[in-house]
């Protein structure tokens, strides 16, 4: 990515949820059609894969909170010996 590019990102990620939003609809609809239409048939195949992969048991299927337990216990730190655990 170029100098520019990262610059841009940057001041990007300063704007508020909906103006990145608004940016990056932008963004897209700037995208060539036919390389929008090559992504959306890449994830559209993409979506399918993972679909079939579920209704065939391929993969197994983690509960969200279960999987977001995980990552918070790998994310927080620790408490201190003695503390007590926050509530």
């Amino acid at each position: 990515m170029s100098t520019n590019v990262d610059q841009l990102a940057k001041q990007a990620m300063g704007l508020s949820p909906d103006d990145r939003v608004d940016l990056a609809e932008r963004l897209w609809a700037s995208v060539p059609a036919p390389e929008r239409e090559k992504l959306e048939r890449a994830w559209a195949e993409e979506i399918e894969t993972r679909i079939q992969n579920l209704e065939q048991g391929h993969v197994q299927v983690i509960p969200a909170d279960q999987v977001l337990g995980q990552i918070e216990a790998k994310l927080l730190p620790e408490p201190a010996p003695g503390a007590s655990a926050p509530p």
